[in-house]
C-alpha cells in the first residue's frame, strides 16, 4: 500500500500503535509509536520474524478479523499482546476495514492503546472500594451513601440493623421518607452546608425507621469529590443516642429533686469539715502539750547532767554524768521521733531549704559513725561523685535526720564486713540549675527478709524476730525518713537479701544547685571558753527548775541574771532594770511570752532589747513563725549550753574573743604547763623539734579526719614522750585527749587536737 508523505508524517504523530494490513494479515505499515510501544521495526514484521499474539489470544483474534471482513463494527476490544522484549501487554484493540474505489475490502486499519498502567489503577480501585466496603461493612455505627442527586448508592449492615431497611429496597432512591416531617427545616440547613463542602458532626436530630418509629440520631457528614474536584456525592454517619436521650431524660426527671439532693449532702460534708477541724485542732494542741510537757523536764536532766559534766572532775563520776547525758539524748530522739511523725501526720511540719555543703555534712557523718564501725572492725566508705556541686539547696537538719537514720541502722545491724555511703548526681539540664541528687546507703549486714520489706517503711514496724534488747529502737527512723523524702520531692527504696545485706537507695529530684555562699558555721563556745563582759540578762520561765539552770550556766560566763515567773513581770521588770538581753519563755501563765514580747516592741524604752525565745513547743512553732512574733532569736528545749552560748555572743560583748573552743587554759592541764619552768630546761629544744618533726605531720592529718585509734595513737606518743622528759603538763593533756577518745566525746576531742600547736606556741616563747 503506497501511501503520502503528509499521510506518513500524520500518522507518526498519533501516540498510540498503528499498523496496516492486507487483505491476507500481512503488515504494511506501522507508525513509529508501534516501534517504540512494541519494539518491532517495519522490516521484521514484513518477514514475519515475531510473535504478536499470545497463544491464547490467537482464535479471539481471527473470530474478530472475520467479523471486519463481513463489514460488521468491532467494539473495542480489551485483549494481550507481546513486546519483543517478552512483555505482556493489556491493550484496547480498534479495527476498521479499508476499501478500494469500488467498495471492496484490500485490508485493514488496527489501532493499539497500552491500557496495562490503566489496568493496574482500575485493580488498586477495586481493592481500595473492597476496603473500604469492609471498613464501613464493621462500624458499628449507620452510614448511608448518597450521589449527588440525593439517590441512596450504600448503606452498612448497621444501617439496615437500626433503621430496618435493606439496601436492595432503597439503592438508587430516595430517602425523603427517612426524615420526620418535623425535621426538615433543619436538614435542609443541614445539607446547604453539606454542600459548601464543609464537613460537620454532632447535629442531633431524627429518623424514622421502616416501622415509623422516630430513633434519635448525632449526625456526621462529608462530601467526596471526583478527580477534578467535583463534588459527586456524600456519606452521612448516624449515631443512634437513643440510650443518651433516656439517660437524659431520666436525668431532667430528677433534676428537681438535685438542688434538695446537695444542699443536703453539702449540710452532711460540713459537719464532716467541723469534725475534722476540730480533730485537728485537738490533735494539734495535744501535739503542743505534749512537746511541752515532756521537753521541759527533760531541759532539766540535760541541761543539768551537762552542767555537771563541767564541774565535776572525777572520770567514774564523770562517767555517771555521760550516762545519763546518753539516756537523756536517747529519750529526746525518741521524743522527737515521736513528735515528727505526729507533725508530718497533722501536716505541720515544714522543709526548710538552705544552702548546704553536702560534702561537710557526709564528712561529720562519717566522724560521727567512724567510732562504732571501728569496734565492730566495720569498713566505713564513703564515695561522692566528682560532678557534686560545692553549695546545693536543700533542708540541712531533716538530711542529717535521715543519714544519722540509715547510717545507724546499717552499723546497727552489721556485725562485719562494710558499709558504704555514695552520692552521686544527674544533672537535669544545660545551665546546671537543678540535680537529682541519688543516695545509696549499702551495707553487708543481716539483710531483710521480702515480708518485711513491704511494711519495712510503717510507723511502729520492725523486722520479725529482732532482738529489742539488742536492737532498740521504736520502729519510726524509716517511717519519718520515707515522709521527708517525699517531702523533699524525693522517694526511698530498699534491695536486700537475708544474710546478705541490704542497699537503701534515695532519689531526690529537682535539687537546686546554689551559687550562693555556704553560711559560716558558728563559733562553738563551752562554758570553760568563754566569758562575757558583765552585764544583765533576764530569764523569764515559769518553771523554776529552768529558771536555776539558766542562773547556774549563765553566772559561769559573767553574766548577772535577773529572773521573772511570767510575762506580766517580765514587762515590770524590763521597765526598771533595763537588761541588756531577754531569754523569754512561750508558754506561760498570767501572760505567755509572746504577748509579753509585743508589749516590750511597742514600748521606745525598750523595744531595741533583744529578746530570745526558749520554747519547749518547737514541734508546733517553726523559728521562722516564732520570729515573726517579735523574737530576735530562737533556742528550743532541752537547751544544748553550745547553743545557748552561740546564741547570746551575737547580742552581747565577749570578754576574750580570742579564746577558742578547748583552748589551754583549762585548769586540768594548763595549770601544769603554767607553773613548769620550761625557761630553765636544757632538752627544750630537743623537745620542741621532736613534737614538730613526729607530731605535726600527724595532727595536720587530723584537720580533714579524726580516726579514733591514731588519735589515741598520737596521745600515747606525747605521753610518752611527756613521761620520758617529765613533762607533767603534756601528761595530762595527753591522759585528757584520750579520756576523750575512750569516751567517744567528739566534740572535746576536736577541741583538744585544736590546741596542739598552742603547746609548740608556748614552749617556743618560753624559749625566747
Amino acid at each position: 500500500m503506497k501511501k503520502s508523505e503528509n499521510q506518513a508524517i500524520t500518522m507518526d504523530a498519533v501516540p498510540d500503535p498503528i499498523a496496516f494490513y492486507d487483505i491476507k494479515g500481512k503488515t504494511t505499515y506501522i507508525n513509529d509509536a508501534f516501534t517504540r510501544v512494541f519494539g518491532w521495526d517495519l522490516e521484521e514484521l514484513l518477514n514475519n520474524k515475531y510473535n504478536f499474539i499470545p497463544e491464547e489470544h490467537l482464535q479471539e483474534t481471527r473470530d474478530k478479523l472475520k467479523l471486519l471482513l463481513k463489514n460488521k463494527k468491532i467494539h473495542p476490544l480489551e485483549t494481550k499482546r507481546f513486546t519483543k522484549a517478552g512483555k505482556t501487554l493489556n491493550i484496547q484493540l480498534n479495527a476498521s476495514i479499508i476499501k478500494n474505489h469500488k467498495g471492496t475490502p484490500i485490508g485493514s486499519i488496527v489501532i493499539y492503546r497500552d491500557i496495562t498502567e490503566t489496568k493496574k489503577i482500575e485493580k488498586k480501585l477495586r481493592e481500595n472500594k473492597e476496603k473500604y466496603r469492609s471498613v464501613m461493612e464493621a462500624v458499628a455505627d449507620p452510614i448511608i451513601v448518597y450521589d449527588n442527586k440525593g439517590l441512596v448508592t450504600y448503606f452498612n449492615p448497621a444501617f439496615s440493623r437500626v433503621f430496618k431497611w435493606s439496601l436492595a429496597e432503597r439503592i438508587n432512591k430516595r430517602m425523603d421518607d427517612f426524615v420526620p416531617e418535623k425535621n426538615w427545616p433543619e436538614t435542609k440547613k443541614m445539607i446547604d452546608v453539606l454542600l459548601t463542602g464543609t464537613f460537620f458532626s454532632g447535629f442531633e436530630t431524627e429518623r424514622f425507621d421502616r416501622d415509623g418509629n422516630i430513633i434519635p440520631v448525632s449526625i456526621s457528614a462529608s462530601t467526596y469529590k471526583d478527580n477534578n474536584g467535583k463534588m459527586i456525592g456524600s456519606v452521612i454517619n448516624l449515631q443512634d443516642i437513643s440510650q443518651r436521650k433516656q439517660i437524659e431524660e431520666e436525668l431532667r426527671h430528677h433534676q428537681e429533686h438535685l438542688e434538695d439532693l446537695v444542699k443536703e449532702r453539702t449540710k452532711a460534708l460540713e459537719k464532716e469539715k467541723e469534725r475534722a477541724e476540730v480533730a485537728n485542732k485537738a490533735k494539734s494542741e495535744f501535739l503542743s502539750n505534749m512537746s511541752h510537757e515532756i521537753r521541759t523536764p527533760l531541759n532539766a536532766v540535760t541541761g543539768f547532767s551537762e552542767l555537771l559534766s563541767f564541774l565535776v572532775a572525777d572520770e567514774k563520776q564523770k562517767s555517771y554524768i555521760s550516762a545519763i547525758k546518753t539516756a537523756g539524748k536517747n529519750l529526746l530522739t525518741l521524743i522527737n521521733d515521736i513528735l515528727d511523725l505526729s507533725k508530718i501526720e497533722a501536716g505541720k511540719l515544714e522543709i526548710q531549704y538552705s544552702t548546704i555543703d553536702l560534702r561537710t555534712m557526709i564528712k561529720e557523718i562519717e566522724q560521727i559513725f567512724a567510732l562504732q564501725a571501728s569496734r565492730k572492725n566495720i569498713k566505713f566508705i564513703i564515695d561522692i561523685s566528682d560532678d557534686l556541686p560545692a553549695a546545693i539547696r536543700l533542708d540541712e537538719i531533716r538530711l542529717r535526720q535521715i543519714f544519722l537514720n540509715l547510717v545507724g541502722n546499717a552499723i546497727k545491724f552489721t556485725k562485719k564486713g562494710q558499709i558504704k555511703l555514695s552520692i552521686q548526681t544527674i544533672i537535669k539540664n544545660d545551665n546546671k540549675k537543678t540535680l537529682d541528687l541519688i543516695i545509696r546507703v549499702e551495707d553487708t549486714g543481716m539483710g531483710i527478709s521480702n515480708n518485711d520489706i513491704e511494711t519495712i517503711f510503717e510507723s511502729f514496724k520492725q523486722q520479725a524476730g529482732q532482738s529489742n534488747a539488742q536492737f532498740g529502737g521504736t520502729g519510726l527512723g524509716l517511717t519519718i525518713c520515707k515522709r521527708l523524702i517525699e517531702m523533699m520531692n524525693g522517694h526511698i527504696s530498699v534491695e536486700s537479701t537475708q544474710g546478705k545485706g541490704s542497699i537503701f537507695k534515695i532519689v531526690i529530684h529537682d535539687v537546686k544547685v546554689s551559687s550562693k555562699e555556704i553560711p559560716v558555721i558558728e563559733q562553738i563556745y563551752h562554758l570553760e571558753n568563754i566569758q562575757f563582759q558583765k552585764e544583765k540578762i533576764l530569764v523569764v520561765d515559769d518553771v523554776e527548775s529552768n529558771r536555776n539552770l539558766l542562773i547556774e550556766l549563765l553566772t559561769k560566763v559573767n553574766l548577772k541574771v535577773l529572773t521573772a515567773e511570767n510575762g506580766h513581770e517580765a514587762v515590770l521588770i524590763t521597765a526598771e532594770y533595763q537588761p541588756d538581753i531577754i531569754l523569754m519563755d512561750i508558754r506561760m501563765p498570767i501572760m505567755n511570752g509572746i504577748e509579753a514580747t509585743q508589749q516590750l516592741k511597742m514600748n521606745s524604752k525598750t523595744k531595741e532589747i533583744p529578746i530570745i525565745a526558749v520554747t519547749a513547743s518547737s514541734s508546733t512553732l517553726t523559728s521562722s513563725a516564732i520570729l515573726k512574733k517579735g523574737f530576735n532569736g530562737f533556742l528550743a528545749k532541752p537547751i544544748k549550753i553550745t547553743d545557748l552560748l552561740s546564741e547570746l555572743s551575737k547580742y552581747l560583748k565577749i570578754l576574750k574573743e580570742d579564746m577558742a573552743p578547748g583552748d589551754i587554759t583549762n585548769p586540768r592541764w594548763q595549770d601544769a604547763l603554767e607553773s613548769s619552768p620550761l625557761e630553765t630546761a636544757s632538752n627544750l629544744v630537743e623537745i620542741i623539734n621532736t613534737l614538730e618533726s613526729d607530731f605535726m605531720d600527724q595532727w595536720r592529718n587530723f584537720k580533714t579526719k579524726q580516726p579514733m585509734k591514731e588519735v589515741k595513737r598520737f596521745a600515747n606518743g606525747l605521753k610518752d614522750l611527756g613521761k620520758s622528759h617529765h613533762l607533767d603538763f603534756l601528761i595530762k593533756y595527753s591522759d585528757h585527749l584520750i579520756s576523750h577518745v575512750d569516751h567517744f566525746d567528739i566534740d572535746n576531742m576536736r577541741y583538744t587536737i585544736a590546741d596542739f600547736p598552742e603547746i609548740i606556741k608556748k614552749l617556743k616563747s618560753a624559749k625566747g
